[in-house]
């Protein structure tokens, strides 16, 4: 799930920004932001049936929710038309905020800083 999420969504961020490859559909951007819209419902319904916040249900994400982070934090920035409706994917909305508000995602923004690594020779 969440592959298809961000392949979609990056994928066509890549090729707006950097052109279409000579094998491309001219409207391979179109198509592959088509694809991540339509994904919203898939992703709604898999976190309507679990008992947590996250693809898997529990207390803890997952590695698919976790792979997602870059996603939640670029979307709404990059192209806020593509997110999901609250009031149409309330589930798969909030998903996206929870990841958004995790510690981690703040390193989605850093730009080239190191990350300091406890009892790391490096320093900072």
């Amino acid at each position: 799930m969440d592959d298809e999420l961000t392949t979609n969504f990056f994928l066509s961020m890549r090729k707006e920004a950097f052109g279409l490859d000579s094998t491309d559909h001219p409207d391979i951007v179109a198509a592959l932001r088509e694809r991540l819209v339509r994904r919203w419902v898939v992703a709604e319904g898999l976190l309507s049936g679990t008992d947590g916040p996250w693809l898997a249900g529990g207390d803890e994400p997952s590695l698919a929710d976790l792979a997602a982070i870059p996603l939640a934090v670029r979307l709404p920035v990059w192209k806020p038309e593509l997110a999901p409706a609250a009031d149409q994917f309330p589930g798969t909305d909030a998903w996206l905020q929870t990841l958004r508000d995790r510690p981690t995602a703040a390193e989605v923004e850093r730009r080239g800083a190191p990350v300091p690594v406890p009892g790391s020779p490096i320093s900072t």
